[in-house]
C-alpha cells in the first residue's frame, strides 16, 4: 500500500481532500435524508442546489499546508522547483 509510505500529515491531506469523495458524501447525505421526490427533475434540482451550497467547503485552505509543502520539497526535490 503505497499510501502508507507518505508521512501522516500528507496522508491526511490526501484522504480528506479527495473531491470525488466529497461530492459523493454531499449527494449521499441529501438522498439519505429524504425518502422520495415528486419527480426526477426535482431530485436533480435539489442535488444541484446542494452541491452549489457546499462548494465553499472545497475552496478552503488546507490545514497544515506549509508543513506538507516542506515535506513534498524534501521528498521530491528534483520534481518540484517551487510550490505556490
Amino acid at each position: 500500500m503505497a499510501f502508507l509510505d507518505f508521512p501522516l500529515s500528507m496522508r491526511k491531506m490526501i484522504y480528506t481532500t479527495n473531491p470525488v469523495e466529497a461530492l459523493h458524501r454531499i449527494m449521499r447525505k441529501l438522498i439519505k435524508s429524504k425518502a422520495a421526490w415528486v419527480s426526477e427533475t426535482a431530485l436533480l434540482k435539489q442535488l444541484y442546489l446542494s452541491i452549489n451550497k457546499n462548494e465553499k467547503s472545497w475552496k478552503r485552505k488546507a490545514f497544515g499546508w506549509a508543513s506538507i509543502q516542506r515535506e513534498i520539497m524534501e521528498m521530491y526535490p528534483e520534481r518540484v522547483s517551487q510550490i505556490n
